[in-house]
């Protein structure tokens, strides 16, 4: 009996306590970031504690809790590893002269006036091919963000232009982890995903070149002193690296091993490789090849434009935003697993009355999850599990909600300061989201085509509200859970067996 009395009673958390937690979190949190008080690891650590006590406050044990919150960062642990070797790279890339080739070259051939359209274009193509934002910004977006800064672009429209292309290829890649976990997890074909994404990315691609090409310009340079300062990068890219066009292997090596297969944590490895290769080509002995794939490469050209652009990279650089990543994905564990999420999700449901609303309110769901949870996979995969019984009910086919999980779940993620991918971009660019939210043009505005879309009905492909319902209620029709690991580990296996 003394021990049936021990026992804690386990109930749902109510809409007032879930909201209490999310609150809580997102006063701090935006607090810290807009008033600039400091990092933000901190006050997520509170929040996470708030969390935790209303869980255990509903009956969550503290192990219940734990478990939690060490399974949510088991499930990111891989790309905690690549966003660490990403910093070897860097580093290395850099030490190597293959950043300062890309820079060169690319200040060379690159017309200032269309320098952000040919930049987003130029992280489309790269992002196409390697299904990856983080290999994009973390190549090409560095080499672009010290194009910009010499042109006198704003660091904010250039980090803009390299985010909206990098997420339009990891978007439309079916090479892309999000693009195999969104068809996965509602069962629909990758290329039939694909192509119904076509319809929602094609109007936000026009608007983003658009735009990029009005502010690139307006920001041109036209001045001897723009033009003075390009002179100065190139003649000190020049005295203090031995420069080839040979240095964009790597590059061109990124894309191979995508067309290979080869896995992505063996394949950036093999890539900071041959950055080592570069390094040694470059003079450099093996006691500063390693400080540098530890600690990032220090330029001291006496050129303040060049040593402030190429001071950067290491593993031990990306340490913060790993640490900022641990603490985010802690809260997100103890909101998910107490089921706070879940009783969010649900009060937003009841306000569901016809298709249009469905479409919108899956689509906000993607959007308060990438702020809540503040991770792309738990938005996609809780959306879809959350909605594919009511657009069933609706004869809207899964390929919509697979749409709604990429178009909002997934591009949405770099523009919520605090979301792990939005941590990675502002690490790798070293630019805040605050500051480059506003020019990832692809970014917002694809969701906003994809909420009209639905809304009026337009491209949503339907069926049989019978044939629909009979087909999720099928056992085989796997849990998200069940094919999460699978589609992001063995993606062409997976598109092989889709076909």
């Amino acid at each position: 009996m003394a021990k049936e009395k021990r026992q804690r009673v386990r109930r749902d958390p109510t809409l007032v306590e879930s909201a209490i937690a999310m609150l809580v979190m997102m006063v701090m949190v935006s607090y810290v970031i807009m008033a600039d008080k400091g990092d933000a690891q901190m006050p997520f650590i509170a929040a996470t504690a708030v969390a935790a006590a209303i869980a255990m406050r509903a009956g969550c044990t503290w192990a219940e809790i734990e478990a939690g919150i060490i399974d949510a960062i088991s499930a990111a642990i891989q790309s905690i590893i690549i966003i660490m070797v990403i910093g070897m790279v860097i580093g290395s890339w850099i030490q190597g002269g293959v950043v300062p080739a890309m820079i060169y070259y690319g200040l060379k051939i690159i017309d200032p006036r269309f320098f952000l359209l040919t930049i987003c274009i130029i992280c489309m193509i790269v992002g196409l091919s390697t299904g990856s934002t983080y290999t994009t910004a973390g190549t090409i977006g560095i080499a672009a963000m010290g194009m910009g800064s010499v042109l006198g672009i704003p660091a904010g429209m250039t980090a803009g232009a390299v985010i909206s292309g990098a997420y339009f290829g990891d978007k439309m890649s079916p090479l892309s982890d999000t693009t195999c976990l969104a068809s996965g997890v509602n069962k629909v074909n990758i290329f039939v995903h694909v192509r119904h994404m076509v319809w929602t990315v094609t109007p936000a691609v026009i608007f983003a070149w658009i735009m990029f090409t009005v502010l690139g310009l307006k920001y041109a340079p036209d001045g001897e002193l723009e033009m003075g300062a390009i002179d100065a990068m190139l003649n000190g890219l020049a005295d203090n690296f031995k420069l080839t066009p040979l240095l964009l292997l790597p590059m061109a090596l990124v894309i191979l091993m995508i067309i290979l297969q080869v896995p992505a944590l063996p394949g950036i490895l093999g890539v900071s490789g041959l950055g080592v290769v570069c390094c040694i080509y470059q003079g450099h002995g093996l006691a500063d090849i390693i400080d540098a794939l530890h600690y990032g490469y220090v330029s001291e050209t006496g050129i303040e434009s060049v040593d402030t652009l190429l001071t950067r990279g290491g593993m031990d650089s990306m340490m913060w935003t790993v640490s900022f990543i641990l603490v985010v994905l802690a809260f997100g564990g103890v909101m998910d697993k107490s089921g706070m999420l879940r009783v969010i999700i649900h009060a937003i449901l009841k306000f569901v009355k016809r298709d249009g609303t469905v479409y919108l309110c899956a689509a906000l769901t993607c959007l308060l999850l990438n702020i809540v949870a503040a991770d792309n996979y738990v938005a996609i995969v809780m959306t879809a599990r959350m909605y594919r019984r009511p657009f069933a009910e609706r004869g809207m086919m899964l390929q919509n909600l697979s749409r709604i999980c990429e178009d909002v779940g997934s591009v949405t993620s770099p523009l919520v300061p605090w979301n792990t991918c939005a941590i990675v971009m502002s690490g790798f660019l070293g630019v805040s989201a605050l500051v480059y939210a506003p020019y990832c043009f692809l970014n917002w505005s694809c969701g906003i085509f994809s909420a009209i879309y639905g809304y009026t009905g337009f491209t949503i492909a339907r069926k049989d509200p019978k044939e629909m319902l009979a087909e999720i209620d099928d056992p085989e029709f796997v849990e998200a859970k069940e094919v999460h690991k699978p589609w992001i580990s063995k993606p062409m296996e997976r598109v092989e067996s889709a076909l």
